[in-house]
C-alpha cells in the first residue's frame, strides 16, 4: 500500500513535538518546535571550549497575545545532559512560574531526529 503526502502530513501534525524551523545564530542552533499547539523555542550552544559545558535554553510562546514564558537554561557535559537539566528545571518550576507542561520525551525525540542532542 502506498502512502500519500497527505497521510504523511497528517501523521506529522499528530506528533507530540515536531520541529518547524531550525537555523544557526552565531554559535547557537535555534529550533522552533510545535508541541501540540504550544510553540517552543529551543537553543543549543556551540561546542564548549576545553572542558566547558553545553548550554540548552527554551521558552514557550503562547498562541494568544500573552508574553512568552521566561527563557530557562540548563547546562551539562553533553548536549543530552544539557537538555535533561533544562527539562528537569522546567518541570520543577512548573505552570505557576510560567512553564507550561510539555512532553520533554517527545521534544528529545524530535531533537534526536535532527541530531541536535
Amino acid at each position: 500500500m502506498r502512502h500519500s503526502r497527505q497521510d504523511d502530513a497528517r501523521r506529522e501534525a499528530e506528533l507530540p513535538a515536531r520541529i518547524t524551523c531550525q537555523f544557526r545564530d552565531r554559535n547557537t542552533m535555534v529550533y522552533e518546535l510545535d508541541c501540540r499547539g504550544r510553540q517552543l523555542s529551543f537553543t543549543m550552544s556551540g561546542a564548549p571550549a576545553a572542558g566547558g559545558l553545553w548550554q540548552a535554553g527554551a521558552s514557550v510562546r503562547p498562541p494568544d497575545a500573552t508574553p512568552a514564558s521566561p527563557a530557562l537554561c540548563g547546562s551539562g557535559a553533553s548536549r543530552g545532559d544539557a537538555l535533561g537539566a533544562l527539562a528537569d528545571e522546567w518541570q520543577r518550576r512548573g505552570e505557576p512560574a510560567g512553564y507550561p507542561t510539555v512532553d520533554w520525551g517527545a521534544i528529545r525525540a524530535a531533537l534526536l531526529a535532527v541530531r541536535a542532542v
